[in-house]
Formats: structure tokens, C-alpha cells, sequence
């Protein structure tokens, strides 16, 4: 679990006797989820250069009350990710899930809205992979409409 954690500075600022209202602005926020990203994309590349399989976990944020109550995380905390490292199952072949291609993401000077083509190639091949895996594959309308 990769977790964002302001408690053990708010701790010493405390027993120094400050005040800590910069904790309530969108920035340190950003900030401490910034820096767990990092962390765990550094963890996760140095995992693959050994040859283990990686797979960020997101999903924890669906539940995260009982996942700060199961981690028992202080106040001023909360889980970003989870990372599971593993050997992959040779028998099992694990898809990649699909991403805008590089034309929709990468921008040069100014942001580039993704043209209607762009929208439709990526759309056709997100709802592949969500029905090769058995799920609902609609994801415009059944993950990210409804998200």
C-alpha cells in the first residue's frame, strides 16, 4: 500500500507548538499524492528490472473507509494505491489495458483536443479488452459515464 501521510509532520509541528491550516489547502494534498506516485512508480520499475509483473491498485479508493480502518491509519493519512508485485502466471497471459494513443496524450506548446477519430479508435479498442475480460463493454457509458 502506498500511503499519503501528513501525520508525522503535523506531529512535530504540534510538539513545536505551530499551527497547521496548510493542510486543508489542495496543495498539500496534491503534494503528498504526488510524492506517493512517484515512490510507487519508482518501486514498480525497479520490480519489473527484476523480473516481477506489476499491477497498480486503485480500486481501494472504492472502500477507502475500511481500507484506513483495516490499515489502521492515523488521521492525516490515506491510502493512494495499493501495488501488487508478482510472478506472473505463464498459463494466465495478462492483457494491457488500452490508453489514447500517443497523438490524444502528448501535446506540443498547446493542448490538442482529441479529434472524433482519435475518440472512436480508442473507444473501439477499450470495449474489446472489457469484453475479452467479460465485462460490460460499454466503457464510455458503464465506467466512465457512470464514474
Amino acid at each position: 500500500m502506498w500511503i499519503a501521510d501528513w501525520s508525522r509532520n503535523i506531529a512535530i509541528a504540534r510538539q513545536h507548538g505551530h499551527t497547521v491550516e496548510a493542510t486543508s489547502y489542495l496543495d498539500s494534498a496534491l503534494s503528498g499524492i504526488i510524492d506517493v506516485t512517484l515512490s510507487a512508480q519508482n518501486a514498480a520499475v525497479a520490480a519489473e528490472s527484476l523480473g516481477y509483473g506489476i499491477t497498480f491498485v486503485g480500486a481501494l479508493r472504492n472502500n477507502i473507509d475500511a481500507v484506513i480502518d483495516l490499515l489502521r491509519l492515523p488521521e492525516w493519512t490515506f491510502p493512494v494505491y495499493g501495488l501488487a508485485i508478482g510472478v506472473p502466471d505463464p498459463a494466465d497471459p495478462a492483457d494491457i489495458k488500452p490508453r489514447y494513443s500517443q497523438n490524444v496524450v502528448v501535446h506540443r506548446n498547446t493542448y490538442t483536443p482529441p479529434t472524433d477519430d482519435d475518440t472512436r479508435d480508442y473507444l473501439d479498442r477499450i470495449n474489446t479488452y472489457y469484453r475479452d475480460q467479460e465485462l460490460p463493454a460499454d466503457w464510455a457509458k458503464n465506467r466512465l459515464a457512470g464514474r
